[in-house]
């Protein structure tokens, strides 16, 4: 939403294209919710290693699209910043792969480091990057902007 502070750009677009973030980030927490509870749910029935990605990955790719979710939510209603921009992102992405598969090691004795979890959580990322774009086009070329 790099658009949003040029000069171009009057109060009343600003503050519609806000509520459009928030309502993004919104939808992207409560999918993100949904397919967590899926995945939950996927665990307890399957117990081999035939999905292997979704039993043990996939809740790392959505761990940064809640966390970039709901901490451009939080910007956004507090002081109309959101996190858009690629080296955010990737500062935030780097910031977690740090904590959450190297800290923890040694927080939780059950913790086990591993690279799939570390590109899992930079595809996260990305993912969340590529939504937030193509929702910012989206008000950039004037659509769904009501």
């Amino acid at each position: 939403f790099c658009f949003v502070w040029s000069n171009r750009c009057s109060n009343s677009c600003m503050l519609r294209i806000m509520r459009k973030e928030r309502t993004i980030n919104i939808i992207i927490l409560a999918v993100c919710i949904i397919l967590y509870i899926f995945i939950r749910i996927f665990r307890t029935i399957y117990s081999g290693n035939a999905f292997a990605f979704l039993r043990y990955h996939f809740t790392d790719l959505l761990a940064p699209i809640v966390v970039l979710s709901y901490s451009g939510l939080l910007l956004n209603i507090v002081n109309h910043h959101s996190i858009n921009k690629f080296l955010q992102i990737i500062a935030l992405c780097v910031f977690c792969s740090f904590v959450w598969e190297y800290c923890a090691q040694f927080l939780y004795s059950s913790s086990t480091p591993d690279w799939l979890d570390v590109c899992s959580i930079f595809g996260g990322g990305f993912i969340y990057w590529i939504i937030i774009n193509l929702s910012a086009k989206e008000n950039k070329n004037g659509k769904n902007d009501s």
